[in-house]
C-alpha cells in the first residue's frame, strides 16, 4: 500500500523529453504566428492605401479636377528643395500629415502615411523623415520621362482600374521642406508583396514578377496610354 501512495516524479530524461516537444511545437508555431501578424499589418497597410485615395480624391475635387503632382521638378532636374505629394496634399492628408513648431511638415509615424510592416520609422520631432508610400512619378504624378505622356485631370486618366497611382515605397526622405530622392522604389514588406493603389480606389498585393515587366512609359499599370 505504501508502495502505490508514493507520487509519481519526472525523471530528467522525461523532463528533458518535455522540453524537447516544446521546443519543436514553438519552431512550428512561431512561423504561422508571425505570418498571421504579417497578414494583419498587409491588411491594415491597404486600409492606408484607401485613406490615401480619399484625399487624392479630395484634392483633385477642390482644385477642379487637377491632378497633384508626385513633385515639383520635371524629369532629370536636381530633387533637393522640391515639393512632394505629400506636402502638396497636406490639407487632404491631415492628419497623417503635419505642421511642426519649427515650420516643416512630416509624416505621423502613427498615422495612414506610416506602413505598419516598417519599422525604421523616424521620430516626429526629427527633421528627416521616411515616407512610406509613394506615387506612381510616370503615370498620374506627371513627372515621366519627356516621351511618356503627362495627364493634368483626373478625367485624362483613360483606364484607372488598370493603373497604379500608389504603392509601398523606400528610400524617399525629406528634410523639412527639401526632398532628397524621387518618389522612392517600390518596396516588398508584406512577405515578399507590395501593396499597390489603383486610380479606381481599389488596392491588392502585388510580387515582384508581376511588377517586374511592366515598365512601358506609355501602358498601364505605370504610364499612361
Amino acid at each position: 500500500m505504501k508502495m502505490l501512495m508514493q507520487k509519481h516524479r519526472f525523471t530528467l530524461i522525461e523532463l528533458l523529453m518535455v522540453i524537447a516537444i516544446i521546443a519543436i511545437l514553438m519552431t512550428i508555431l512561431l512561423p504561422a504566428l508571425k505570418n498571421v501578424r504579417e497578414v494583419a499589418k498587409k491588411i491594415k497597410c491597404l486600409s492606408n492605401e484607401k485613406q490615401i485615395y480619399l484625399a487624392w480624391t479630395y484634392y483633385c475635387e477642390a482644385n477642379n479636377g487637377y491632378l497633384p503632382r508626385a513633385d515639383t521638378t520635371r524629369w532629370g532636374a536636381p530633387p533637393a528643395g522640391n515639393l512632394k505629394w505629400q506636402q502638396i496634399m497636406r490639407d487632404e492628408l491631415f492628419p497623417a500629415v503635419k505642421l511642426s513648431q519649427w515650420g516643416y511638415y512630416y509624416w505621423d509615424q502613427k498615422g495612414y502615411l506610416a506602413c505598419p510592416s516598417v519599422r525604421d520609422h523616424k521620430s516626429p520631432y526629427d527633421s528627416f523623415q521616411f515616407s512610406n508610400y509613394g506615387m506612381n512619378y510616370w503615370g498620374i504624378g506627371g513627372c515621366g520621362p519627356w516621351a511618356s505622356k503627362t495627364y493634368t485631370k483626373i478625367t485624362n486618366i483613360r483606364f484607372p482600374s488598370m493603373q497604379i497611382g500608389f504603392g509601398d515605397t523606400a528610400d524617399m526622405q525629406t528634410y523639412g521642406h527639401y526632398v532628397y530622392g524621387y518618389s522612392g522604389q517600390v518596396k516588398f514588406p508584406h512577405l515578399n508583396l507590395t501593396n499597390v493603389l489603383y486610380d479606381d480606389g481599389h488596392a491588392e498585393p502585388k510580387n515582384r514578377s508581376v511588377l517586374a515587366g511592366m515598365s512601358s512609359f506609355d501602358n498601364a499599370p505605370w504610364g499612361n496610354p
